[in-house]
């Protein structure tokens, strides 16, 4: 039988300083893309089977464990300090039989067109600001712009290259040229090369890995980000909530760079609906500095006071010409209407009693009903700018300006007539729902979940992530009296994942989890 060639995903220091600052210690293929890690992307191009490194004193995250098991990867710890073809040769000793040959992948490279075959290594032309490998033989080319080693090396004869790096001691890309002398290499260039190492290439390379939802339609580059969407009251009544920001809160968006008009298809290309445009933005979201980073206490009450911040100079600004009460149109009015077609879709009597944790609980209506009585839809107290859906994903953190940035508004109450006022509270449940209520890692689907055929729920999250020091934290904070933890502010919460429940009909498991973790609120915060 032909033995296969040992793949091996490099990351076994951490990564440079400048993302360190960001991200915290973290190897490189544990660097945030969208809802996952890098190296989910890497195993998805490299296939099943592959031995990814890390360094010896890396706390590999619980989670990170499961997802790197269900993928079939087998994670090697490297002593910490090594030079590259140290590491790598450690690595190989390790693993033992390379008689299949090696193919070797650094963690914070993803690259789509893989080169085929086995001794052939992947070039591209190189990023600005920055040193790469170049091959020795490649040094005199003729072009102003020598391409150089993109990351991605195959290796038909694991022994030779090996011995390479052992004769070279340490110098990877010597012992690349080494090899090349006893065995031919052919250079593949490739052409969708994306480098993370570095924090510019980093915030280049994500505007290709960008996630989007399927009724917006996204084109991302370094500068700009264009949306546009088929729910035309929806994105317009975005467009114009920038439009309408006073300019005292225009430091914590993007800039708004205008509407877009619609394009009409050609038959080769397809139509594009009305949108608009706006800067991109450089620099790390809350939902992954939440579910994917490793930031400390201080950084976490920074970014904290710069929430709280937003949400003050919104009500400051905006109370005096906001409108009257609006908070219910937010919250319980769409609940009943929305829990009662999810229940009738999935096939649950209203009435099905349900438990959570053992425990019974009132059924969602009846729920939905109680935490409805808790939320005052009276008081004028929070009325100002609001932006509607303050949730992690839709918040970025500039860590030299230690301010917090926002994109996705609402812009509407009622889902029609554009406005920038509303309900401040209607905020800081959306902070809520990210926080206390883990939305975040159940979009990216960190948690567990069980017992909804048997009718008693439960949802746990990852016992070693930030959720409970964060939680911590954000008590300290509040907004006119009112903090996260709040009964009304948690009933409001509660309401917002009874009432996603039927816009995730894509994904049953995730819908689950919101039921549970509506279940989980209010037995541990709002049931006495």
């Amino acid at each position: 039988m032909t033995t296969p060639p040992v793949i091996l995903i490099t990351s076994a220091s951490y990564v440079a300083d400048e993302l360190a600052a960001e991200f915290g210690r973290l190897p490189p293929a544990f660097l945030p893309v969208g809802h996952n890690r890098l190296f989910d992307l890497q195993v998805e191009m490299l296939g099943a089977g592959a031995y990814l490194t890390v360094p010896m004193g890396f706390a590999l995250p619980e989670a990170d464990a499961e997802r790197l098991a269900a993928l079939q990867v087998q994670v090697l710890r490297v002593p910490e300090g090594l030079r590259l073809g140290d590491s790598v040769r450690y690595a190989l000793e390790v693993i033992g039989d390379t008689s299949g040959g090696v193919r070797i992948l650094h963690g914070d490279t993803v690259i789509y067109d893989l080169p085929e075959g086995s001794d052939v290594l992947a070039m591209g032309d190189a990023p600005p600001a920055y040193t790469w490998g170049v091959m020795a033989e490649h040094d005199e080319g003729t072009t102003s712009e020598p391409e150089v080693l993109a990351g991605y090396f195959a290796f038909a004869d694991g022994m030779e290259f090996r011995r390479a790096l052992a004769v070279c001691q340490g110098d990877f890309v010597g012992a690349v040229n080494h090899y090349g002398k006893v065995r031919p290499l052919r250079l593949q260039r490739v052409s969708t090369w994306l480098d993370c190492g570095h924090l510019q290439t980093y915030y280049r390379s994500r505007c290709s890995m960008r996630i989007q939802r399927s009724f917006n339609q996204l084109a991302i580059s370094y500068q700009v980000v264009e949306k546009r969407s088929h729910d035309a009251a929806k994105v317009q009544a975005e467009a114009s909530w920038f439009e309408q920001l006073p300019p005292r809160m225009r430091m914590h968006t993007p800039a708004f760079l205008g509407r877009l008009d619609p394009v009409a298809g050609d038959g080769a290309t397809p139509a594009q609906p009305a949108g608009y445009a706006i800067e991109y933005l450089p620099m790390p979201s809350l939902h992954e500095l939440l579910v994917f980073a490793a930031v400390g206490s201080a950084g976490w009450r920074h970014i904290l006071e710069g929430i709280f911040a937003f949400m003050q100079t919104g009500l400051e600004h905006g109370r005096a010409a906001a409108p009257g009460p609006v908070i219910a149109a937010l919250t319980a009015d769409k609940t009943e209407a929305r829990l009662r077609g999810w229940l009738a879709g999935a096939g649950i009597p209203e009435d099905r009693a349900w438990r959570y944790q053992g425990r019974a609980m009132p059924a969602p209506l009846e729920i939905a009903r109680q935490t409805a009585a808790l939320i005052d839809t009276a008081t004028p107290d929070f009325l100002g700018i609001m932006h509607g859906d303050l949730c992690f994903t839709n918040m970025f953190y500039d860590f030299r300006t230690q301010r917090i940035k926002v994109i996705d508004p609402r812009g509407t109450v009622d889902g029609q007539a554009p406005t920038v006022f509303g309900d401040l509270r209607y905020d800081m449940a959306k902070i809520n729902h990210s926080i206390v209520g883990a939305y975040d890692f159940i979009l990216a689907g960190r948690y567990r979940c069980e017992g909804f055929e048997a009718g008693d729920l439960s949802i746990g999250f990852p016992r070693d992530s930030s959720l409970d020091r964060v939680t911590a934290l954000a008590g300290a904070f509040s907004l006119n009296g009112r903090r996260l933890g709040d009964p009304e502010i948690t009933a409001m919460t509660i309401h917002l994942f009874l009432s996603m429940l039927p816009l995730h009909a894509d994904n049953p498991g995730r819908q689950r989890a919101f039921l549970a973790n509506a279940l989980r609120l209010f037995a541990e915060r709002l049931r006495a």
